[in-house]
């Protein structure tokens, strides 16, 4: 049996965001239909609980963070509560071996609206480099690639595809890539259940 987040990811139709929960985004921003369904599970009560808790501590920033489909959800969750929070509220985001979300429209956006997102990818992961470009799919800004113990680089622009050391050029193919450098280690810290005990 496929688990939920497989069943998700398999799901790479791109469909506009509901406008109902993304006010004023156009139709021509794009997003995985799997990772847009996930999303509008869990997007009312997320945001009802984040404006309770933002209200009740006068809190002036919200920091979201995910890993791999949590990281597709997270950059959604951003975008959303920057759309749908009292103006003037910080909303940073920081994401670990995510895929790409949504077309180029999308990336653009979450770059306008976000200014604090930094994507962390391992080594030669290869989680971030799906979907492919070639299905219109694209990151935006924030990449920082861990090459190693103690060493990273951020890249600059959006899906940087030019820089030997940035994701792309790292792992140019799924078949280049190491799906066991997408559970970490990110900072020391390994992610999924085959590190636990």
């Amino acid at each position: 049996m496929l688990s939920f987040s497989l069943l998700t990811d398999a799901n790479i139709l791109q469909d506009p965001l509901d406008t109902k929960l993304f006010p004023g985004v156009g139709s021509n921003v794009k997003v995985h239909d799997g990772f847009r369904n996930a999303h509008a599970l869990t997007a009312p009560k997320i945001l009802a609980e984040v404006k309770s808790l933002v209200a009740s501590k006068g809190a002036k920033s919200v920091t979201v963070i995910g890993h791999s489909l949590g990281g597709a959800l997270a950059e959604l969750d951003a975008l959303y509560l920057s759309l749908n929070l009292p103006a003037g509220t910080s909303i940073r985001a920081r994401t670990y071996g995510t895929p790409r979300v949504g077309n180029e429209a999308f990336a653009t956006l979450l770059d306008s609206k976000i200014r604090d997102l930094k994507r962390i990818n391992n080594r030669r992961d290869l989680i971030p480099i799906v979907p492919g470009r070639f299905l219109n799919f694209a990151h935006g800004e924030g990449e920082v690639h861990i090459l190693g113990p103690g060493k990273a680089v951020s890249c600059s622009g959006a899906d940087n595809s030019v820089d030997s050391q940035c994701q792309i050029k790292t792992v140019p193919t799924i078949f280049d890539g190491d799906i066991i450098d997408h559970l970490g280690p990110y900072e020391g810290i390994y992610i999924g259940t085959i590190y636990c005990s």
